[in-house]
């Protein structure tokens, strides 16, 4: 009796142990993986544009300037078996073709005149202050006028030594490491001012909010078409750095300018209770595993519904007519402009009149002195 119980007992907790064990599997294969969307930077590539004294010309990359090379190929083709490992039992073998993205997006007035407003930022005038020799030497060792020196001539001057650094051609004797990690620093510094360092949220609500917007349509998509088919799995966009900068810095976890096929990942999980969670994973090094990204104020399986509420602040809700100039905005100027140029006009009427008055009382002057004596002359003698 005793050893019957006892075996009894035994067979009691091998059965819990193997619900327990289907019960993790079970809960494993609960969550899944249910819509991914991803955007990555092309791969690399010859420069876009050069400097004045650059020797080197378009007929010196094989295809000219701003194409992608064999290297960048290989990048592209190592990015394509990471996310077909990553994503092989998720995806079957076909795939949508979309539009590239280039940022910042063009048309908007609004933030033109954020990106002049931020010239105007202490931390803009200190940096560009404390770096004025260095840009004059710049200016003259790249033939570019010193009184014309953007941070954008800044951006395509690294560029252009990079893509030539990368590809082995000499470099000239002034472009030392030391000078390009300068160089490189000043160009990471524009990037940041264009996107942030001055009214970060409304130029995310003009730039990368816009494309946030968009995954998250994708994503809430992919949860409304669930029964469809086929389901919507992934959507990919091809862009540039500026687009995954932009994006980023919308979302707050900007840190550091893309490489070359770098690729920003957002991954929508259905929970077994039939909640979503969004996480976020970014491949900076064509080499590397992608990393983990947590939003700011939630945790890495951020809940979608949480997501979405802190996305909303950075989401534009009418991008065309927020991109317009402020109408008080454009009051005052035009207030200005009006006062300005009828003090103007005024002061040039008023110095007309009285040049005109003083020529006229000096033709006449002495026509009236001669007519007073001639009068006098003509009266009779009293």
């Amino acid at each position: 009796m005793a050893a019957g119980s006892e075996a009894s007992s035994v067979r009691f907790w091998d059965l819990l142990l193997v619900l327990a064990v289907l019960g993790l599997v079970w809960a494993a294969e609960g969550r899944r993986l249910h819509f991914v969307n991803l955007v990555y930077r092309h791969g690399d590539r010859s420069p876009i544009h050069t400097f004045k004294t650059d020797p080197y010309k378009p007929k010196d990359w094989p295809q000219g300037f701003g194409q992608l090379t064999q290297v960048g190929m290989r990048q592209h083709y190592e990015l394509g078996q990471f996310l077909r490992e990553r994503y092989k039992d998720f995806l079957n073998s076909s795939y949508d073709r979309q539009e590239l993205l280039l940022y910042p997006l063009k048309n908007c007035p609004r933030f033109e005149q954020l990106q002049n407003e931020t010239k105007n930022c202490w931390e803009y005038k200190k940096t560009m202050q404390d770096n004025q020799d260095f840009l004059k030497t710049l200016a003259k060792n790249t033939g570019t006028p010193f009184a014309n020196m953007s941070l954008f001539d800044l951006w395509m001057i690294y560029d252009a030594l990079f893509c030539e650094q990368v590809h082995n051609f000499t470099l000239p004797s002034w472009a030392t490491p030391e000078q390009m990690e300068h160089l490189r620093q000043l160009k990471e510094f524009g990037i940041i001012s264009e996107f942030g360092l001055y009214q970060t949220k409304q130029k995310s609500q003009l730039q990368g909010g816009v494309l946030l917007k968009q995954i998250l349509e994708n994503v809430t998509r992919s949860i409304n078409e669930t029964n469809s088919t086929p389901h919507l799995k992934m959507i990919m966009y091809s862009a540039h750095d500026t687009t995954i900068i932009a994006l980023q810095m919308a979302l707050g976890i900007y840190s550091l300018a893309p490489t070359y096929a770098a690729c920003h990942i957002f991954e929508l999980y259905q929970e077994t209770n039939g909640s979503y969670t969004m996480e976020m994973y970014y491949r900076n090094e064509s080499n590397s595993k992608p990393y983990l990204l947590t939003l700011p104020s939630c945790t890495e399986k951020c809940p979608l519904h949480k997501f979405i509420e802190i996305a909303a602040e950075v989401i534009p809700k009418n991008w065309a007519k927020e991109c317009e100039l402020h109408r008080s905005t454009i009051q005052i100027e035009l207030l200005l402009g009006l006062v300005v140029g009828s003090c103007l006009l005024l002061v040039f009427i008023v110095l007309c009149v009285k040049l005109q008055c003083q020529d006229k009382d000096e033709t006449l002057g002495y026509q009236k002195l001669a007519s007073h004596c001639e009068e006098s002359e003509k009266m009779p003698p009293v």
